[in-house]
């Protein structure tokens, strides 16, 4: 019997079994390993509304030596399927964000991750998912 389950660590694991197996989606594949996928998370506020300020996951010194404004809202944007986090429509909206309110805005780039084949990308998303959920939880 193949194996059907993987595991990355604190992220969990990862089923190409029921329900992401179905007539819906007759090929499931498992995430790359997240080295492999390598995702950013990029840091804009009022003070640096032009330039990334590279925030880790698991790493609160990044968040301490950075411009984050603790108290203050945060808004995360990612791209998609065949994108990257310099695209022009991501960049209006840390614009636009930062003109509206002094806010966070960190932006999610897993370029590296998102590429074809696209049953790949809906694959790596998940572990994305779980990535961008601990590192809110390493922000509180």
């Amino acid at each position: 019997m193949p194996l059907t389950t993987r595991c990355y660590g604190i992220y969990g694991c990862y089923s190409i079994d029921q329900p992401f197996l179905s007539l819906a989606r007759p090929i499931n594949v498992f995430p790359f390993p997240l080295d492999a996928i390598t995702p950013k998370f990029c840091l804009y506020t009022r003070e640096n509304p032009d330039t990334c300020q590279g925030l880790r996951v698991l790493d609160p010194k990044s968040i301490a030596l950075s411009n984050f404004r603790v108290g203050e809202a945060v808004k995360i944007l990612t791209h998609g399927y065949l994108e990257h986090g310099d695209k022009k429509w991501l960049k209006k909206m840390v614009s636009e964000y930062l003109i509206y309110d002094d806010l966070n805005v960190i932006v999610v780039d897993w370029l590296s991750g998102s590429g074809p084949p696209y049953t790949q990308t809906v694959a790596n998303i998940r572990l994305i998912g779980s990535v961008v959920g601990r590192f809110i939880l390493d922000l509180r």
